[in-house]
């Protein structure tokens, strides 16, 4: 065993001398100006008794800790008495100091008693030099069976303590100097070996100051907290939380974990970074630490681990601290589950180490996938299932199909995608998973449709042992640039749900969708379709919606089965000049096979059409629509009449005007009906203008006032006094267009005003009534403005000549509004 340089100093004084205690010899370490204050912290317990036995009596040692220079050191301070005498007859009392550099003492796990023994009566190198001592470390094992001896609940309390402040231990006085020696190596040993860079510990102490952390003495030092040798287990006072913590956690381990003394002791030997300028609350989340693997393995076992804990655990390599296998697979399998892509190339790089198993990566690889919305990172998944060597299994997993509730469809297409870019297999776990889950083989199929041929044939002859035929031949056709004959949709659809949608996409891609179309429509209207597919009227809708359209022919194709499944039109503003487009839209209308769902075909078209969304610039291809097929059924031909309620001036389009033409012709009542049926469709919000034309036109065709009263207050339009008097100047205005005189014109609208004013509430005829007067008030201030400033002579203020049939009717006026006045309160507002 090489020795190890143990500097040394001592501080006394000469025999006989009047001086004070000094530095009398050294050797190696620190300088003469640091020494001071390590002997000033050592003379800080007090005037030792000159008693020669008791448990006051020297010999004192002290363990401390000397930071200088920017190095640590540990040390030991031994205080005894020497034969000599100062010149007042003192006794003289001797302090020897020995240490060494914190890290030489850490790397051989030094303890203070080991240090102690070493250098305790060896002699002192005369030429100043260091103390050569054997320090070999003292074995985890040898400080627990300390721990074990002196009570694990006593030690454990003492080191708990000192992380809040120095510690006092008292009623410890029958103990020998060398008990306590071993009771503060204990102490220390249950530490963070790095907490040795601020640790002290004396063996006695007189005095009040509290510069030693842990001292044993009569009674408790001012400051400090005492530690009960006889009764050791009282818990840590309510304000030392971190001893709380610390001891709480000491328990745990040895408790609970079952973790031996000496394992415990062992592990935190080994956290022995500095910690002089560390918190406390370090050394609470070090011994945390400790068995910080084991905790993450019971959060993984009670469903509550983070999952940044697992990452970190493999991250650090923590999980090499599992002393069995299977605890290391178990928590691996957690990591796999849960990675992200950005933790995967840590799931491959320990994967054989851990023993991964592919259940897991397929598992949180599904979980991304077969949800709602699918997830579009897979490939990340992929390349580590190909740096593992577990391509074929790892997909083949992905490809079975979803176990609902637990997993969602929606992922065919994402899948299909992840595959095509991989080499088609020859055999094997994928041709036979895509063979069972053949939704996810038609996107496949779908996705491979641009491919190279040889591609193409590649993956069909993969999967044709599996696959149904009618489904590979559909594919086949496709690629060649035929259709699918109608009867093989019922197979596809029986096949799986994406099957046909897969197809139809694919016909899109191979423009052959046109003639697709015709036979996926006599099969869908025919009634197979909704009974061999779960799509349903919904699904089918979505598809056809989203189905990418070449020709107008297809569009009008896919408006006519959107109609027939109940929904509207989605091309019929970019198709409407389009003569192709009305022509396939009729024929699928006009299908025998269709003949069962024409009720809820023409139930959907009503609903188009009441919503008037086509009447600003879309009323010739409305017509179109419905010329000749659909507008004999008499309800949609209403409908489409009702427009003029939303738009009255429909009737100016030529194209709107023939056919209205024809089918008020062709349906006679509806001629008679039609200037009541306007009225009645008015719209609740429609502008006064719309509605003073349809009042017009009804009474125009001879309705008479109440009745269009009636239907307007049946329409529930909303009346006001803003919108009221529009309405009737409306009324007004159409009816002289319409060739009556203006004096008639004014009479019908005025009389139709009255009519609507009694059947209104009597609040909101009040607020008309107000309304009117200052409305005409105002016009009248106006017009009189007008005629004022346009008939006075230039250079003639006051001068207007009006010619006299024009003044007689000014008077007359005046009278007439004078007699409107009289009955009420003065009219003192100018309007």
């Amino acid at each position: 065993m090489t020795g190890v340089p143990v500097a040394w100093a001592v501080l006394g004084k000469d025999k006989g001398s009047y001086d004070d205690y000094s530095i009398t010899s050294g050797g190696g370490g620190l300088s003469g100006k640091q020494l001071p204050v390590v002997f000033a912290e050592l003379s800080s317990l007090g005037e030792p008794s000159a008693a020669e036995a008791g448990p006051g009596a020297l010999p004192w040692i002290v363990f401390t800790a000397v930071r200088a220079g920017g190095r640590d050191y540990i040390g030991l301070g031994v205080q005894h008495w020497t034969p000599d005498c100062d010149a007042m007859g003192r006794p003289i009392m001797a302090c020897a100091f020995y240490y060494v550099p914190y890290e030489e003492a850490r790397n051989r796990r030094v303890s203070y008693r080991e240090l102690l023994s070493a250098v305790q009566g060896a002699p002192l190198p005369d030429d100043g030099s260091a103390l050569r001592a054997g320090l070999a470390g003292t074995a985890p094992e040898r400080l627990a069976e300390t721990i074990g001896l002196l009570g694990f609940d006593r030690v454990a309390a003492a080191a708990a303590l000192l992380l809040e402040r120095p510690v006092t231990v008292t009623r410890a006085e029958h103990l020998t100097t060398d008990q306590r020696l071993s009771f503060m190596d204990a102490v220390a040993a249950l530490l963070p070996h790095g907490w040795r860079t601020r640790f002290s510990a004396a063996t006695w102490n007189e005095a009040a100051e509290v510069r030693i952390g842990l001292a044993f003495g009569a009674s408790c030092r001012p400051g400090s907290l005492e530690l009960d040798w006889q009764d050791p287990g009282a818990p840590p006072p309510a304000a030392a939380p971190r001893a709380a913590a610390y001891l709480a956690w000491l328990h745990e381990l040895v408790g609970p974990r079952a973790w031996t003394h000496a394992r415990l002791v062992a592990a935190l030997a080994r956290r022995g970074a500095p910690m002089f300028d560390d918190e406390p609350e370090t050394a609470v989340a070090i011994l945390r630490d400790l068995d910080w693997p084991e905790t993450v393995h019971r959060a993984v076992q009670a469903g509550t681990a983070a999952h940044g804990d697992i990452v970190a655990l493999f991250a650090g390599r923590r999980h090499r601290e599992y002393a069995d296998s299977a605890t290391t697979m178990r928590m691996f399998d957690a990591l796999v589950d849960a990675a992200d892509p950005d933790e995967l190339p840590l799931v491959a790089e320990l994967w054989h180490e851990c023993g991964g198993g592919q259940a897991a990566l397929v598992r949180n690889a599904r979980r991304r996938l077969w949800r709602e919305p699918p997830g579009t990172d897979l490939d990340a998944y992929a390349r580590t299932a190909d740096r593992i060597g577990l391509t074929d299994a790892f997909l083949a997993g992905l490809i079975t199909a979803p176990d609902p509730p637990y997993e969602s469809t929606g992922g065919e297409a994402v899948l299909a995608a992840l595959l095509k870019k991989h080499r088609p297999p020859a055999t094997g776990l994928v041709p036979k998973a895509l063979g069972a889950h053949t939704s996810v083989l038609a996107e496949l199929l779908l996705a491979l449709t641009p491919a190279l041929p040889s591609n193409r044939q590649a993956w069909l002859a993969a999967v044709e042992p599996y696959a149904p035929e009618t489904l590979l031949g559909a594919f086949r056709a496709l690629w060649d640039g035929r259709p699918p004959a109608p009867a093989a949709f019922d197979e596809l659809a029986r096949s799986g749900d994406l099957c046909v949608p897969a197809v139809l996409r694919t016909a899109a891609r191979c423009r052959i969708l046109g003639p697709t179309l015709e036979a996926f429509g006599d099969w869908l209207m025919a009634g197979v379709g909704g009974t061999a597919s779960g799509q349903g009227t919904s699904g089918w809708t979505a598809l056809l919606t989203g189905l990418e359209c070449a020709t107008p022919a297809e569009k009008g194709t896919i408006d006519g089965l959107l109609i027939w499944l109940g929904d509207e039109p989605r091309h019929l503003a970019e198709s409407g000049s389009e003569s192709t487009y009305f022509a396939a839209f009729h024929t699928v209308c006009s299908a025998p096979a269709g003949l069962d769902g024409r009720p809820r075909m023409y139930g959907a078209l009503r609903a188009f059409l009441a919503r008037y969304a086509w009447v600003a610039d879309q009323a010739p291809a409305v017509v179109h629509l419905v010329r000749n097929t659909l507008d004999g059924d008499p309800a949609i031909a209403r409908t489409v009449l009702l427009g003029r309620s939303v738009a009255p001036r429909l009737d100016g389009i030529a194209a709107f005007n023939e056919w209205r033409e024809g089918i008020l012709t062709v349906h006679p009542t509806l001629r008679e009906e039609e200037p009541l049926l306007l009225v009645r469709n008015v719209r609740p919000d429609a502008p006064p203008e719309v509605v003073g034309e349809v009042c017009a036109e009804a009474l125009h065709r001879g309705l008479q006032p109440a009745q269009v009263c009636d239907e307007v207050i049946a329409a529930g339009w909303r009346l006001s006094g803003d919108r009221l008097i529009p309405m009737l100047d409306q009324v007004a205005s159409t009816l002289m267009r319409s060739g009556r005189s203006r004096d008639a014109a004014t009479s019908a609208a005025l009389e139709l005003g009255r009519g609507l004013l009694l059947r209104c509430s009597p609040e909101l005829a009040r607020e008309i009534r107000q309304h009117a007067v200052w409305y005409a008030l105002r016009e009248t201030h106006y017009r009189l403005e007008t005629v004022r400033a346009l008939t006075e002579i230039p250079g003639r203020r006051r001068r207007h000549p009006i010619e006299r049939g024009a003044r007689r009717e000014l008077r007359r006026l005046a009278r007439a509004g004078g007699r409107l006045a009289r009955p009420g309160l003065p009219l003192r507002r100018r309007a």
